[in-house]
């Protein structure tokens, strides 16, 4: 019976992205009130959606999927395209968008609560980074790729170091505050791992880890210039307010 029903709710397209955001935005208002297990249960939930989602859009027949997977990860271009090759990209680009707010949040909980971020962790790697940020995609005469940043940037689960990645998403000036601060994501999420393995025991593979992971966060500070974590914003450079604005959020990740 169980089996049946999992076979069922696998082949159900009734979750749509929209029940995803609903969820998203409820969880959010109930944590402006009060963090609770509740909280952390629920965004665990919601990522669990988000994969599941994931793998309804893909999944299907051979055709179906692979045009999707051909369009999944392509980012939003301008210029001359059919009507129905836009509606893809937006709504591909519009998944991405709402599974690294899903990321986000999940990071934030987890470290919270000291917990494992297994979940989401083996899924991050195979998602894509935003290619347009949040004005630019809600304003589509706007989301033009410049050329030099048409490769398609991930966050891996291993084998880069953290100090790498900042280093690369900074060098992309196509939507690079916006990947900078799930970067910085990234890197308390190594944290909130390596936390949570210490509080289950010691051993020198642990101490090893820390003086490893130690290290890397000291690089990913020298990665960056030494105006990004100042406070204050840079008019030097033009920093706009939006721009300071969403500096000053990857500093408070940073930092936590």
């Amino acid at each position: 019976m169980f089996a049946q029903h999992a076979t069922h709710l696998g082949r159900s397209p009734s979750l749509t992205l929209d029940e995803l955001k609903a969820s998203l935005l409820l969880c959010i208002f109930d944590m402006s009130e009060s963090v609770s297990w509740d909280t952390v249960t629920e965004v665990a939930r919601i990522t669990r959606m988000a994969e599941l989602y994931h793998g309804l859009r893909l999944d299907g027949n051979h055709a179906e999927r692979s045009q999707a997977e051909t369009c999944w990860d392509k980012p939003i271009t301008g210029g001359k395209q059919s009507k129905s090759s836009n509606s893809v990209d937006y709504e591909m680009e519009e998944w991405k968008s709402v599974w690294w707010c899903i990321y986000s949040l999940d990071t934030s909980c987890n470290a919270a609560a000291s917990c494992s971020n297994a979940i989401s962790d083996h899924f991050q790697s195979r998602m894509a980074l935003p290619s347009v940020s949040i004005s630019d995609f809600t304003n589509p005469a706007l989301c033009v790729s410049e050329s030099d940043d048409d490769n398609l940037h991930f966050i891996p689960s291993t084998g880069r170091k953290h100090w790498e990645l900042m280093r690369m998403l900074f060098s992309k000036a196509s939507c690079r505050n916006r990947n900078l601060y799930l970067g910085a994501c990234s890197l308390m999420r190594s944290v909130t791992e390596l936390r949570s393995l210490i509080r289950q025991g010691h051993g020198q593979d642990l101490k090893d880890r820390l003086h490893e992971l130690e290290s890397d966060c000291t690089a990913a500070s020298f990665a960056l210039p030494p105006w990004f974590f100042n406070p204050t914003r840079n008019l030097g450079i033009g920093e706009t307010q939006q721009q300071h604005q969403n500096r000053l959020e990857t500093l408070l990740v940073w930092f936590w």
